[in-house]
């Protein structure tokens, strides 16, 4: 997380509260973003993107990325080429 945020990305720590089981347990981050209440469309992008699928997102909504899954880097880096490079639409 430290190296990222040297190249002045927004990096938090996602927080889980409850049980596994729970669907509707509470995820926040922190520090506070704001986007606590996003649409469970998002909560698994990089995870759809890895296995090729391409979400479209809804307005106001962004594309949530774990770094704490270490091997999802490489797709990341394509995802920023793609959309900051390329122009894909989001």
């Amino acid at each position: 997380m430290k190296e990222l945020c040297e190249y002045g990305v927004d990096i938090r720590t996602h927080v889980h509260i409850g049980e596994i089981s729970d669907p509707n347990r509470i995820r926040t981050w922190e520090p506070i973003t704001g986007l606590e209440n996003i649409s469970s469309n998002v909560w698994h992008y990089d995870t759809d993107y890895v296995s090729k699928q391409r979400p479209k997102l809804k307005e106001g909504e962004i594309p949530i990325w774990h770094v704490d899954q270490p091997h999802y880097l490489k797709h990341y880096i394509a995802f920023l080429y793609e959309v900051l490079i390329k122009g894909m639409e989001l």
